[in-house]
């Protein structure tokens, strides 16, 4: 079982969200973390996707930034799946799943949180995008049900407020959360823990 009181540095792995583009300086949800005491390492990357997280080209995101802080791996916490819904040729469930799963391959034997990806508000339309988020998010749900090491966190029903999320030049509300959406996240992640930890 994680115990929170042992963990003494966190991966933050992750787009553009997880980088805190948003939030503010410092009110990111990996920076929340931070103020709790533990190091939390935020290798969020802008334009990120699941299997730039994979991706062993150099400059691509594992190889870049996240391969060389795998020292910090008392816990690792993953969100990504925006940019593979926003982006055209949109990888399907299967191939959103095998890029997850050769993630947390690549991590074993750390304990894995898989973050939901947040729900796409911008100005306040659906967009094609939520249809794929929907399936991604029923494969991060699939693979923590089935891996012992790995644990499933939704958010989404909280950031579903409007002003969960920030304004910009495309309109209100826009792609990224705001400080109060990333402190929604953070109370969901620290909820977690608590229950896992037995508190």
């Amino acid at each position: 079982m994680l115990n929170f009181a042992t963990i003494a540095c966190v991966l933050a792995v992750g787009d553009s969200i997880t980088f805190g583009i948003g939030a503010g300086v410092g009110r990111d949800w990996p920076s929340l973390l931070r103020d709790t005491g533990v190091e939390v390492r935020n290798v969020g990357r802008a334009g990120g996707t699941s299997a730039d997280a994979v991706s062993d080209e150099d400059g691509g995101h594992w190889r870049a930034t996240i391969e060389p802080n795998l020292d910090c791996n008392d816990l690792v916490i993953y969100m990504e799946g925006s940019n593979d819904a926003q982006f055209y040729p949109q990888p399907s469930g299967a191939r959103y799943e095998a890029n997850v799963l050769e993630f947390i391959r690549r991590v074993a034997p750390s304990p894995v949180f898989l973050l939901a990806p947040p729900p796409n508000l911008l100005n306040g339309e659906p967009k094609i995008a939520n249809i794929y988020l929907d399936e991604y998010r029923k494969v991060l749900r699939s693979i923590a049900r089935r891996l012992p090491r790995v644990t499933y966190i939704d958010a989404t029903r909280e950031l579903t407020d409007p002003l969960a999320f920030e304004c910009n030049v495309l309109g209100c509300p826009g792609i990224h959360p705001s400080a109060f959406g990333h402190e929604l996240i953070f109370e969901k992640i620290m909820r977690k823990l608590r229950r896992l930890d037995g508190r």
